[in-house]
């Protein structure tokens, strides 16, 4: 009898051991294996320190470090619970123990949780591998609007330093986020610049094909599309319309 229990009680030892490893080994498949410890510095060269749970205002976007998954250029793929996209560097970044990391194993795409102020939860999508426009290469991320058969709509974050000098001689120095826009065609392999806000004027200007179906939207839908989920939406209607 004592040989039997003896038995089940290694047998459950080894069970738990063994999921023990398992969350270990996919902890460090998304931090600790691909990742380099890095410190972000100012247009001035100043370090800019990092926190257990958040960075210097503004030069992440996100205001916290969340959860996401990373899909690598090799196919696979992992989820880590402290992820952020720097906008300063543009590089996807995690916490470890309060220290910030960068993610140096080669990411094709990743997603990112962020809680809206209303309370609802969203994803964010960010894929690299469009053509070299700008200074933006085949290595820069975008965040996806929209992706269908012929059109990905894409946004770009960046970030400037700026210094101003005000009243009494004293300097302001911040952050400046700025977001453009960009438009992918699939078919043609081509990318263009859309500018640092979307329209249907710009849209149409962009793709003169589809400027008709543009005017047909527009019949029916006065209201004019301002959010992302607006674009998402006129996207998905213009793909399906014959």
């Amino acid at each position: 009898m004592n040989f039997f229990k003896t038995k089940y009680l290694l047998l459950v030892f080894a069970i738990v051991l063994a999921n023990c490893l398992s969350n270990k080994l996919l902890s460090q498949t998304a931090t600790g294996n691909t990742g380099s410890q890095i410190q972000l510095k100012d247009a001035g060269g100043r370090i800019i320190v990092t926190g257990e749970s958040s960075i210097e205002v503004n030069t992440f976007l996100l205001k916290k470090f969340s959860a996401g998954k990373l899909l690598f250029k090799d196919g696979k793929t992992a989820n880590d619970t402290a992820l952020n996209f720097s906008i300063l560097t543009g590089e996807l970044v995690f916490l470890e123990k309060g220290e910030l990391y960068k993610v140096n194993k080669p990411v094709t795409s990743f997603s990112l949780e962020e809680q809206l102020p209303n309370g609802e939860d969203q994803t964010r999508n960010f894929e690299n591998g469009f053509p070299n426009i700008d200074r933006n290469n085949a290595q820069t991320f975008y965040e996806v609007v929209f992706s269908g058969k012929e059109w990905v709509l894409l946004k770009y974050w960046s970030m400037q330093f700026r210094e101003r000098i005000e009243y009494g001689g004293t300097t302001q120095r911040s952050y400046i986020s700025l977001l453009d826009y960009y438009l992918f065609n699939q078919s043609k392999n081509t990318i263009q610049y859309l500018g640092d806000r979307i329209n249907l004027k710009n849209l149409k200007k962009a793709m003169p094909d589809y400027s008709q179906k543009i005017n047909q939207w527009q019949e029916k839908n006065p209201s004019t599309p301002k959010t992302d989920v607006d674009f998402n939406k006129l996207f998905s209607e213009l793909e399906n319309m014959q």
